[in-house]
């Protein structure tokens, strides 16, 4: 009989959790969500970080179901909302828990939204949409971080250069090549960097350019980007190009590791030009 009672049970607990999933992936109505995230919301502000973490997950849950394939207008919705909110007076810990939802599930419904979060007052909330923005796969993304790029300064400046490199979208190498000659050399050695991560032909132009003219302290990033060029160009079969930019590098005048690493290239290029 206890057996049996067992078994019910077990049941009983299996159907629930099925009524309550069903319930959970039900389509997602913003007033309701509008509801409950203003709900949500007190919570994750509060001053000791142990306090903010259940309101936190409970949206952190809801943001990675509607990212399944399959719940595009749920996803929209959400991310309609939450961008929503970001335009609201909230603690910085609360606008940056948004933030890395949207980083994450977001796309052009919510781009301008977390735009003008670049310009808060927070170092924290302007890097967190940042990050948003440099995963968020639309164009306007990008043109968000190049719309900011000529007004920043300092280690932001950096962090958005380093954005754009990451997206590493081709309407980026104009604006981030003019910053190869900036007096800031962590700007310029990031500019160079990012533009290693493009590596199309106007990125490669730009390198190969600036490289004589790099102080000593570049020379390394400078060289490291243009190589990482060469190396793209010998993936795509462009073998004679490639080794011109090896046979540059392998001379005097660049760091040892980027000699050693252009002799590599230059040996791979030849093996693909024997093969």
């Amino acid at each position: 009989m206890k057996h049996g009672t067992m078994i019910l049970a077990a049941v009983s607990v299996v159907l629930l959790s099925a009524v309550i999933a069903a319930a959970q992936d039900a389509p997602i109505n913003k007033e309701q969500f509008e509801k409950q995230l203003g709900e949500w919301l007190p919570g994750m502000g509060k001053e000791k970080i142990p306090e903010r973490r259940d309101s936190q997950q409970k949206l952190q849950e809801v943001c990675f179901k509607v990212g399944a394939p399959g719940r595009e207008k749920d996803r929209a919705v959400v991310c309609e909302v939450l961008a929503e909110a970001l335009g609201t007076d909230m603690p910085g810990p609360t606008r940056i828990w948004l933030l890395k939802q949207l980083q994450y599930t977001g796309r052009d419904e919510c781009v301008d939204a977390v735009a003008k979060s670049l310009g808060d007052k927070d170092d924290h909330v302007r890097d967190a949409a940042r990050r948003a923005l440099a995963n968020i796969p639309v164009k306007r993304a990008n043109d968000a971080l190049l719309d900011r790029l000529s007004a920043s300064q300092g280690k932001f400046r950096v962090g958005l250069i380093n954005a754009l490199g990451y997206r590493a979208d081709p309407a980026s190498v104009g604006p981030i090549a003019k910053l190869l000659g900036d007096k800031d050399q962590a700007t310029a050695a990031a500019a160079a960097n990012a533009l290693g991560k493009i590596a199309n032909a106007d990125a490669t132009k730009a390198l190969g350019a600036a490289l004589p003219k790099a102080p000593k302290a570049l020379k390394g990033p400078f060289a490291d980007a243009y190589l990482r060029c060469a190396d793209k160009m010998l993936k795509e079969g462009k073998t004679k190009d490639a080794a011109a930019i090896y046979n540059q590098l392998s001379g005097d005048g660049y760091p040892k590791a980027v000699r050693l690493a252009a002799l590599q290239g230059k040996l791979n290029a030849a093996r693909g030009k024997n093969k």
